[in-house]
């Protein structure tokens, strides 16, 4: 099997499509195909460009299709933390501090007065693997570290998902998983 690796899209749906077009995909039935390759988006979807809920529409469609696989990038787990509150404290995950704001806010503006759809892309968000360890390929946003891997993977029961608990512990600067996921991600 063939890979086109894409990262970092940040909102730019039109660069996407561009790339797509150049690389071979078209679009049948809403959802963007190659004959003998299949995408491998490293995340980083959202934030930055013009185009946050057409990026979403783009590569959302392909990953569910089977005709992309993904990994999460620091932008998506981001936008988890940023949406989810501490279930003890009731504070966010991510602090809604003017700096992370201003970081998240054309993906804030691009699902205002949609709080339906914005969660539901936050709970998309969650279904995207933390890495991929395929035959003779591994994928993952910013860093391979075996070893934070494999002791993310011994407390997720082999899972390479976020999961509510890891997401919980990773978002706390005093914990391990902390440290694992801001090395990963």
């Amino acid at each position: 099997m063939s890979f086109d690796i894409i990262g970092d899209i940040h909102g730019c749906s039109r660069s996407l499509t561009a790339l797509l077009g150049r690389l071979g995909y078209q679009q049948r039935d809403g959802v963007y195909r190659h004959p003998d390759r299949t995408a491998i988006f490293l995340g980083d979807f959202i934030d930055r460009g013009p185009c946050q809920r057409e990026t979403i529409g783009i590569v959302r469609p392909m990953i569910e299709s089977g005709a992309a696989l993904s990994v999460m990038g620091n932008h998506e787990y981001n936008a988890i933390a940023y949406y989810t509150r501490d279930t003890q404290s009731g504070v966010f995950l991510r602090r809604h501090s003017d700096k992370n704001a201003g970081q998240h806010q054309a993906f804030l503006d691009a699902y205002q007065g949609s709080p339906v759809e914005y969660a539901d892309v936050i709970d998309w968000f969650k279904t995207l693997p933390l890495w991929l360890d395929l035959k003779g390929l591994r994928a993952i946003h910013a860093c391979w570290d075996s070893a934070w891997i494999a002791r993310l993977s011994e407390i997720q029961r082999g899972s390479n998902l976020l999961g509510d608990e890891l997401l919980v512990q990773s978002s706390r600067p005093e914990q391990w998983q902390f440290e694992a996921i801001e090395t990963l991600l």
